[in-house]
């Protein structure tokens, strides 16, 4: 599966099994690439697992949940205004900000929770004192949502 971020083609590898241990799902998903020559990202939830992967010129993030997944009381107030400022469920806003974590390691000295988003249709991008640009897409699969994050 191919999705575009910001103009960029992401390619998208999910592994699905209840017998599977994360580690085995990502090996497999591993095994599946074509080419060694990309960047990848992992993200596992569940009995779902998930790669992202482009060539090695863009840094890439991904990150996927259950869109029902229960979060605490306090973490909720702590998204909440920002969730409601860019219209997203507080499972969408969180996973925006995991995947710019992993998307960007010249950031990862600052606490994700953070991070500020805007937005512009269905494109997101990271609001930040630095050169980096960092791009964002939601996507849903069944019953998990999903995003990923370019530093273009």
């Amino acid at each position: 599966m191919i999705r575009l971020v910001n103009g960029h083609k992401v390619n998208i590898k999910f592994c699905e099994s209840i017998e599977l241990s994360r580690e085995k799902r990502k090996k497999n998903l591993l095994n599946s690439l074509n080419r060694k020559d990309y960047f990848c990202s992992f993200s596992h939830s569940k009995n779902i697992s998930v790669c992202a992967y482009i060539p090695p010129s863009k840094n890439i993030g991904i990150d996927i949940e259950p869109i029902e997944r229960q979060i605490s009381i306090r973490l909720n107030n702590f998204l909440s205004l920002q969730s409601k400022r860019l219209k997203l469920k507080n499972i969408e806003l969180w996973c925006l900000m995991e995947a710019t974590f992993k998307a960007c390691p010249d950031l990862q000295h600052q606490h994700f929770l953070n991070y500020d988003f805007e937005r512009e249709g269905k494109l997101f991008w990271l609001k930040h004192e630095s050169n980096k640009r960092i791009f964002l897409k939601i996507f849903k699969r069944k019953k998990f949502v999903y995003a990923i994050a370019i530093e273009d």
